[in-house]
């Protein structure tokens, strides 16, 4: 257990450095997809350079859109909620 804090605790110490090494990853995966030929061409889409980069990254924001606003939307409440004259 103690490992496993151990390695965590170093990811949160090197948040922003991992988060350039994994966009750069991503970023060479979308270079390398340009440069490829695809092994067939089944639909249209499939000849266009880097859409399943770019598809997969527009659904992943609208999926974090989505959570948000169902979130926000069945999740959120103001802070007056409970009431004023409450006592805890």
């Amino acid at each position: 257990m103690n490992r496993l804090v151990s390695v965590l605790e170093s990811l949160i110490n090197h948040r922003r450095r991992l988060g350039w090494l994994l966009g750069a990853f991503m970023l060479a995966l979308v270079v390398v997809d340009l440069f490829k030929t695809g092994g067939y061409k089944r639909f249209p889409w499939d000849s266009i350079p880097a859409f399943t980069a770019l598809y997969a990254f527009l659904a992943s924001l609208a999926l974090i859109g989505l959570a948000k606003g169902l979130g926000y939307a069945l999740l959120y409440r103001s802070e007056d909620y409970y009431g004023e004259g409450r006592d805890e």
